[in-house]
């Protein structure tokens, strides 16, 4: 994070271009690098016909398409915001790692059942849940800024939701998991007393 904020700063504002595409986020140092946003595209059937080889293959139709558009950053704040976006969700991701490991130095200890593990679980759980609506946000941003920036003959750019519906479903799970340490801690507790 340090590294690419001194990048940013004391070098151009091209020194440093955040790559929205592929579903993540990827900081590139490279100047001239293009800027990446995830797009999602519908074609024009009769501007860009698809031919079948089949003998009654009928008419095809792509759908559903999503790629990448690749563009020379424009100068001011689209770089900058990117950026920002990038730098939280990276600071975001290290705290959850730091979270993480408190988690497992419990274990090590052998008191895994203390209550700031149902603290620490419970925030990883909401974290991979609100992470994952902060992303899919940035993504549908950089895609209306797509929409509403380039046009191509027989293309017309669109936001489409991406949430990844596992990522949501295992935030639950972690929340469900904190649930069952917080009765873990009861019943620790329960334990010392009774002895």
């Amino acid at each position: 994070i340090g590294l690419t904020i001194c990048l940013w700063a004391f070098g151009s504002p091209a020194a440093v271009q955040v790559n929205l595409g592929g579903g993540g986020l990827d900081l590139n140092a490279d100047r001239g690098a293009p800027m990446t946003v995830p797009v999602a595209v519908t074609l024009d059937a009769d501007r860009i016909p698809i031919e079948s080889s089949l003998p009654d293959g009928g008419r095809a139709a792509l759908r559903d398409v999503r790629g990448s558009l690749a563009f020379a950053p424009p100068p001011g704040v689209v770089p900058t915001a990117a950026l920002a976006a990038a730098l939280i969700l990276l600071a975001f991701g290290l705290w959850v790692i730091g979270e993480l490991r408190a988690v497992f130095r419990s274990f090590r200890h052998g008191r895994p059942f203390v209550p700031a593990n149902v603290r620490r679980i419970r925030m990883i759980g909401w974290a991979m849940i609100l992470g994952e609506i902060v992303r899919a946000s940035i993504v549908a941003a950089g895609s209306v800024y797509a929409m509403h920036h380039f046009s191509a003959d027989g293309l017309r750019f669109e936001v489409r939701p991406d949430v990844h519906v596992m990522t949501v479903v295992g935030g639950l799970i972690v929340l469900a998991l904190a649930e069952a340490f917080r009765e873990g801690v009861r019943l620790d507790e329960d334990r010392s007393l009774t002895i």
